[in-house]
């Protein structure tokens, strides 16, 4: 099959051209190449069979639909070619009928099973909707898949496995999605190999039923929460997610208590976890067990019910995994389920509260005592002055200090309060007066200029 605008050929049985859409309808392999500018590719088997796209440097785009659309198949499957760029595009007013029941809301759309495999590349632009989904099961064996899309990038209603290749979604809502609701077959979402990348608006990999992490890398670089679904497990590979809210996120979806969700579980038993969060960074409403692998935790919650780990059910840490506490971590962490964190040891502990601060006090104090002579410049001392002593001298031993206060009540009082040149007890030189000799009378001005103390 080769595409053309108003010139597409077809070369065999199954399929038939009108205008600048494509229609197969019989299961079998086709090959498609070339561009339509604003076309389209329609799948209608009724039959038994798979129906196989292969594609060899396709580029369609559709102004009003979806350009790639099966919809009806047994099973489907898209084979990108080897060293193939395959272009997939709509425009933002093809999204006008998605509300409807089985409407093509997205870019690459799929009423039937859908698998992705082989060694090229496909790059899906979903202006109006998702990029790509399929409403029955998405699995993606290899390539390289890029997409962008308005609302969600991949979405598998039923479940939506990733076997290999290299998947790289920017979304203006979740990046992965499986969002089959009903009781017994809930949707989730795995990966087994292969690299993912994730930049999303909402979550980063969305599912109601679970999600599965047994290898490959899954790195989401942006979202409001990370990972969300009712089971979160991870046995192996890389997982690095970043958010704004929650990191790891395990709810069944309904109103959110203090009490443990039946059913709700995060399971970490291998790989490596790393998880930077604004809120919680693990939080479940059900349990969590982590029992293997390496998990990293950083988030930027400072109490009020958020922490590194936030958990209603029961916690149960076993073997053992390799904790690195991040430098924005709070010292203590407090759970709902009633457990208390440990303090890292290379925290430091802070003083008592009746500590804190004396040093500090007393230091203020001593600079405030040392006050430079506008004439000589040296340094007086209070203290030392008080008690007859030149600034440039030692302080007064302690034995001095005691011995003054064994002085008789008249004496301190006339020495410590009416001595002196200045005022009050904040004067200096009262040591001058001896027993024996008058009380100096308190001047009501000082003698020293207004600039600052002479000798």
């Amino acid at each position: 099959m080769t595409l053309a605008d108003g010139a597409s050929k077809v070369d065999g049985s199954g399929a038939s051209v009108d205008g600048d859409v494509v229609t197969i309808t019989a299961a079998g392999t086709y090959l498609l190449s070339g561009e339509l500018t604003d076309g389209q590719v329609v799948v209608n088997s009724t039959g038994e069979g798979k129906v196989k796209l292969v594609l060899d440097g396709v580029d369609i785009t559709s102004s009003d639909t979806s350009p790639m659309v099966i919809a009806e198949a047994d099973e489907a499957v898209v084979i990108l070619a080897d060293g193939s760029t395959n272009e997939l595009a709509d425009s933002k007013v093809s999204g006008a009928d998605d509300e409807e029941d089985d409407a093509p809301n997205a870019t690459l759309f799929s009423m039937a099973d859908l698998t992705i495999a082989g060694t090229g590349s496909l790059q899906v632009s979903g202006n109006s909707n998702d990029g790509i989904a399929s409403k029955d099961g998405l699995v993606i064996l290899s390539g390289e898949v890029e997409v962008t899309a308005t609302d969600d990038g991949v979405r598998g209603k039923d479940y939506l496995v990733i076997e290999g290749g290299t998947v790289t979604v920017v979304a203006g809502g979740d990046g992965l999605k499986s969002d089959n609701e009903t009781e017994g077959e809930l949707g989730w979402v795995q990966l087994d190999a292969g690299t993912v990348i994730i930049d999303a608006g909402d979550d980063g990999v969305d599912a109601i039923g679970a999600i599965n992490v047994a290898g490959g890398t899954l790195r989401v670089i942006k979202s409001e929460e990370g990972l969300e679904a009712a089971t979160i497990t991870i046995a192996g590979g890389t997982v690095d997610v970043t958010a704004n809210d929650d990191g790891l996120n395990a709810t069944d979806g309904s109103e959110a208590t203090e009490a443990a969700q039946d059913g709700v579980l995060i399971s970490i038993t291998g790989g490596d976890v790393a998880v930077t969060a604004g809120s919680d960074g693990i939080d479940s409403n059900g349990s969590t067990i982590i029992t293997g692998g390496t998990t990293v935790v950083s988030t930027a919650a400072r109490g009020g019910g958020d922490g590194s780990i936030d958990v209603n059910g029961a916690l149960a840490v076993n073997g053992e995994p390799s904790w690195r506490w991040a430098a924005s971590q709070t010292p203590r962490k407090r759970f709902r389920a009633g457990i208390r964190g440990r303090e890292p040891r290379q925290q430091r502990r802070r003083r008592p509260a009746d500590r804190r601060g004396g040093r500090r006090r007393h230091r203020r104090r001593a600079v405030r005592r040392r006050q430079r002579c506008i004439g000589c410049h040296r340094v007086q001392r209070r203290d030392h002055q008080r008690r007859g002593l030149r600034g440039d001298v030692r302080r007064p031993r302690r034995r001095d200090r005691v011995v003054d206060r064994r002085i008789d009540r008249r004496t301190h009082h006339r020495r410590h309060h009416h001595g002196g040149r200045g005022r009050g007890r904040h004067g200096h030189g009262w040591s001058r007066w001896r027993p024996g000799r008058p009380t100096p009378q308190r001047r009501r001005t000082p003698r020293w200029p207004a600039g600052g103390r002479s000798c």
